[in-house]
């Protein structure tokens, strides 16, 4: 369930709030079924009530003993504004983490300058670009990869097939 933050939705990437929305969604069915406990064999009614009872409360006493004992595989670099700060909370040296840049004409790598075709005004993704680029992938026997995989990974592939694409559709000027 996309989380709204700042008139965009986003997916929920937070660990704290994922665990509320199974949890809430088990006391809501949970409470939606009490009326019709009656109906119900007492040994399944004591189930139900203890599961009801216990399950939030197992729930956040895990999610708060990992928080303890290993905060760092909660939450990926990602989640930070700036990924150094997740280096350096992790232990490591921030230089590590920095991107790889892939020159394809001037100081723009190939994932800037798709996604800038992709979405020129860097939000609405444009229907005619992502038909190019589809149609473009299946003619080179990449129908079934998603667009965000092959504007985004580092794979070297991948960054030969962008670097492909640019070249193709004189992008790179």
């Amino acid at each position: 369930m996309p989380a709204k933050n700042n008139n965009v939705y986003t997916r929920v990437s937070n660990p704290l709030t994922l665990i509320a929305l199974f949890s809430g969604v088990s006391e809501s069915v949970g409470l939606g079924v009490l009326p019709f406990l009656e109906a119900v064999p007492a040994y399944f009614q004591g189930v139900l009530i203890w599961f009801l009872a216990l399950f939030p409360t197992l729930i956040v006493v895990l999610f708060f003993t990992t928080l303890n004992f290993n905060r760092k595989s909660l939450y990926a670099p990602s989640d930070f504004d700036d990924e150094t700060l997740f280096a350096l909370l992790s232990g490591v040296d921030p230089e590590v983490v920095k991107p790889h840049q892939y020159e394809v004409a001037g100081n723009h790598d190939s994932t800037t300058i798709l996604k800038s075709f992709w979405k020129p005004d860097g939000v609405t993704v444009s229907k005619e670009n992502e038909l190019a680029l589809r149609s473009w992938l299946r003619e080179n026997k990449r129908a079934g990869t998603r667009l965000t995989v092959f504007i985004h990974s580092q794979d070297e592939e991948f960054q030969k097939l962008r670097e492909k694409f640019i070249t193709e559709h004189n992008l790179d000027t």
